[in-house]
């Protein structure tokens, strides 16, 4: 049954679908009057319609709700990925990963060894759009109950002092030689976990001292140098995989 997000609930009987999503239902999934869909509020709640209207010159579906159930899809940790601007188009693949995967926020940030520099606002903004369209289409395609989040661009400082408030913060550091990943999961019961991930080039040495001070645990993945995109998508599993995302 096809899913949909949708801005806003006019009562709990009946949900009007307008713009883009209406006309993707009626001209590209060719669904018809009777047809049952699932539409999500974006707050975990699957409404359960069918579809009483189709009004092709407003462009919208009038549809009448058959029942309210809550999504199953999201996980009960809530994961933040902090990821450092990668070149070219690493970022859209990582986000619609972390997205599918169960993610709750996405938050990017330039380190030191950023290869990629945002500097004009305009850009950025069209980035940071095109990213949370991309976010929503695999929020979608993986039938979650909320569209994780997709923040503006931020300062390591920023990123790592807000990391540092989650009840796990790990720092995904290629030379850590004490720590794997896999050992430092806490067996109490944890609310929020936080991921850093660094650039192509890594951390530097002070950026790492940085993260320790702001509370976070430097954590190896492995003896093998991963690459960004991959180390984040790793760690996401492997968090995921301990606290039941899955």
């Amino acid at each position: 049954m096809p899913k949909f997000f949708i801005n806003s609930v006019l009562n709990k009987k009946q949900i009007l679908i307008d713009g883009e999503d209406a006309h993707h239902i009626y001209r590209v999934l060719r669904m018809k009057k009777n047809d049952e869909i699932i539409l999500c509020d974006g707050a975990g709640n699957d409404y359960i319609c069918k579809i009483k209207d189709i009004d092709k010159t407003k462009k919208t579906i009038d549809c009448t709700v058959l029942n309210i159930i809550k999504t199953n899809a999201e996980p009960d940790i809530n994961v933040s990925l902090y990821m450092a601007l990668p070149k070219a188009d690493k970022m859209e693949f990582i986000i619609q990963k972390a997205v599918e995967l169960g993610v709750k926020r996405i938050i990017p940030f330039v380190a030191n060894r950023s290869v990629l520099r945002i500097n004009d606002k305009e850009n950025e903004i069209k980035k940071c759009n095109r990213w949370k369209k991309i976010a929503r289409e695999a929020a979608i395609q993986s039938e979650r109950g909320i569209i994780p989040s997709v923040c503006e661009i931020i300062s390591f400082d920023d990123a790592v002092s807000d990391a540092g408030k989650s009840d796990l913060s790990l720092f995904l550091y290629e030379k850590e030689k004490d720590l794997n990943i896999k050992d430092i999961f806490k067996v109490d019961k944890i609310k929020s976990v936080s991921i850093m991930v660094g650039p192509e080039g890594g951390f530097e040495e002070y950026e790492v001292e940085k993260a320790i001070n702001e509370n976070m645990k430097s954590v190896s993945l492995g003896n093998r140098i991963l690459r960004c995109e991959t180390a984040s998508i790793a760690a996401m599993s492997i968090v995921m995989y301990q606290y039941g995302g899955f």
